[in-house]
């Protein structure tokens, strides 16, 4: 927000990241600063500042403020720098795979959207493009693998069964990975156990789930969970990938880093809270206690985009144009609503796939799921890209005496 502040409260409020609003003095004794270079800051954008509701001041992000400390440390030493770059901050490694714009994700230079329009089946051209930089001109199709399915699992635990039992019919622990073996990866997670030959991706969810016309939707959802630069996840696979490690055991890891509640797993989380949103007045309570307790909610808020994220509203307009459904009559669109009128909390990529199965009649996990598999596609991009470069990851930590670890 340059050069102004937005008519929110903040006092109390945490997004999805923790991140933390500050008053004037505080943000002042941080920085160690006169008034006039915060409001510098603050023009150019380095700073974000909202303003309190209740009171009319203003209150500055203090994850901002906190990068803008670890920069100016260079000058002493690259340590602070270093750890700020863990925390949201200046980029840490090379990738020709994705960067980050304000409209979101791009993949080898294309973006998100332009992919997700292209010729049914849109994931899987996706994937190749991410896996080899070339994207294919004709229609793919992978071959699927059938695989009985784990009844009352979670998204999460069913991929690594599945990815468990893969690793076991590998032939011994080769290094190499193929496009076939990345192919078999997906189409193995995504598949339900019964005949799937000749099926997408996005077919083989809409089989399972029994329903009949949204596929085009569902694959365009896939595209756009399907890549996002150096997030928990695929940092972790690009950490495994460093020492040599099999691919699928790369992938284990990622499963289990996108399983968190701050990650993949937000959207389970947000369903719980929907269970309780009925009407307009049911989601007042529910943000109003979300709020008091401090804690972030899930489905909301991203520290790479502050003006909202544009997955979520690319898979909004999907929901309203294949769904056909108004997203103002859904739990999710009805929360949304009051979120970001009455707090200035902006729906992220969780909240966008709860709301396409919402509109869909699918059950609930299917938006964790659709995230899990389609983001499968830039974890084995990243491992892929990892081996090239034959470098171990293996940062430092700064050693701080602070006492008794909390047990």
């Amino acid at each position: 927000m340059v050069g102004g502040g937005v008519d929110i409260d903040q006092r109390r409020l945490y997004n999805q990241h923790m991140d933390e609003f500050v008053d004037s003095r505080e943000a002042l004794r941080l920085l160690g600063i006169k008034p006039a270079s915060l409001y510098s800051y603050v023009s150019r954008g380095v700073i974000r500042r909202v303003q309190d509701k209740g009171s009319g001041a203003s209150l500055y992000s203090r994850a901002d403020i906190e990068r803008q400390i670890a920069r100016k440390g260079a000058r002493k030493g690259h340590r602070a720098t270093a750890g700020a770059s863990l925390q949201w901050g200046d980029p840490v490694l090379e990738s020709s795979i994705s960067f980050i714009e304000a409209d979101g994700p791009y993949y080898r230079g294309v973006s998100f959207r332009t992919l997700a329009d292209s010729p049914f089946p849109a994931f899987e051209r996706s994937a190749e493009l991410l896996w080899s930089g070339l994207l294919p001109s004709e229609e793919v199709r992978w071959q699927a693998t059938q695989n009985e399915r784990a009844a009352g699992a979670s998204p999460h635990e069913r991929a690594q069964r599945k990815l468990l039992c893969l690793l076991t019919e590998a032939d011994g622990p080769t290094l190499d990975i193929s496009l076939v073996l990345a192919r078999k990866v997906i189409t193995s997670i995504a598949s339900d156990g019964r005949s799937s030959e000749g099926l997408s991706i996005a077919e083989l969810f809409a089989k399972h789930w029994g329903i009949r016309g949204p596929e085009r939707m569902i694959d365009a959802a896939l595209v756009a969970c399907a890549e996002h630069e150096l997030n928990s996840s695929t940092f972790v696979a690009r950490n495994i990938a460093s020492t040599g490690a099999h691919l699928v055991q790369c992938l284990l890891g990622a499963v289990a880093a996108h399983s968190g509640p701050k990650h993949g797993g937000a959207s389970l989380q947000l369903e719980k809270l929907l269970h309780e949103v009925q009407s307009p007045s049911s989601a007042r309570k529910l943000l109003a206690a979300a709020v008091a307790s401090e804690k972030p909610l899930p489905g909301f808020g991203h520290p790479l985009y502050p003006k909202g994220d544009p997955r979520a509203i690319f898979l909004f307009e999907l929901t309203e144009r294949y769904a056909q459904k108004s997203l103002s009559s859904s739990r999710v669109g009805k929360l949304c609503k009051v979120a970001e009128e009455e707090y200035g909390l902006k729906p992220n990529i969780d909240a966008g796939l709860v709301a396409l199965a919402e509109c869909i009649g699918a059950p609930e996990g299917t938006a964790s799921e659709l995230f899990l598999v389609g983001r499968f596609a830039g974890w084995i991009a990243h491992v892929l890209d990892q081996r090239l470069k034959r470098v171990l990851l293996r940062p430092r930590a700064h050693y701080t005496d602070s006492g008794p670890a909390p047990l």
